[in-house]
Order: C-alpha cells, then structure tokens, then sequence
C-alpha cells in the first residue's frame, strides 16, 4: 500500500466500512482483502481520497469483481463530482451505488441511526 494512501476498516451489523484516505494509486493496493466472509455489504468512504489514477481505478474494478462474486452490495459516499463522473464515464456506477453521506449509505445498507 502506498505510504500516501491509509485504510482504516470497521464493521456494523455486518455491514463492512471502508475509510479511504489519501492517494488511490497503487496497483498493490487490496481493498477486497478486508471483506469478511460475514459481510452483507461493503460501504467505502471517499470522503478523504484527494487523487484516484488508472491503478487506483483498476482497484475498484478487481474490488467490484470480487464484491459480484460474494454477492455483496457496494455503497460509496463522499465521491467528488469529479470522480463521480469518472466512475460513470468508465461504468463503475453500474455496479456500486453512490451516495452523498454517510448516514444515507448506512441506511441504505439497512443500518439506521
């Protein structure tokens, strides 16, 4: 993982939270090895990523692919416009959903506060 780029994971009604921070562009980058098999969905906090490159995008798409295979839904919140039209030129948004803020990704998982 890259010196610039932090990952702080948490759980919630088996509900998988993943807290990005930084710069997503390392091709080493796993973000898939934090799911548990006891997770139902996975929420991805944009909020503190500052640049995504084509390796960080590639991330995502491996993210997705194993997210499809475990049957998991993949809610993001705190994308900047910018990066929200990235991720719908490339068709990330065909398989994760967007969302303005934490409280309604987490209740769109099921989780209310």
């Amino acid at each position: 993982m890259s010196k610039n780029f932090n990952i702080t994971s948490q759980e919630r009604e088996n509900i998988r939270i993943l807290h990005l921070a930084g710069d997503l562009t390392d091709s080493d980058t796993d973000l898939a090895a934090f799911i548990k098999p006891s997770d139902r969905a996975l929420i991805l906090n944009f909020s503190e990523v500052k640049y995504i490159n084509s390796a960080g995008i590639a991330q995502l798409i491996c993210l997705l692919k194993e997210t499809q295979e475990k049957k998991l839904t993949v809610l993001i919140h705190g994308v900047s416009p910018h990066y929200q039209k990235i991720f719908e030129m490339v068709g990330l948004t065909k398989y994760l959903f967007l969302y303005p803020d934490e409280k309604s990704a987490l209740a769109a998982a099921g989780i209310l506060e």
